[in-house]
């Protein structure tokens, strides 16, 4: 007669293995929303610094704008 968890009611053989699963499952479980949150604060970092990269691209159209100006004015007076 085999031998009966008191926790699951299932044979003591059963039940370990059905324990041992559920471990590793809650383990891998923790291991997947901590890689979860890493890459949750990746995604933030990512979008912070695209942000910026665009803030960036719209300072040096701005300045290319103006310098482009600035030339067109002077090869006018040059053309004077």
């Amino acid at each position: 007669m085999p031998w009966i968890d008191g926790e699951t009611g299932l044979p003591m053989e059963v039940a370990e293995r059905i324990k041992r699963r559920f471990k590793a499952l809650e383990d891998e479980n923790v291991k997947l929303k901590r890689e979860n949150e890493q890459l949750k604060q990746r995604v933030s970092d990512l979008e912070s610094e695209n942000q910026s990269l665009k803030d960036q691209v719209s300072s040096l159209q701005a300045e290319n704008d103006s310098l482009k100006r600035k030339i067109a004015e002077i090869e006018d007076e040059a053309s004077e």
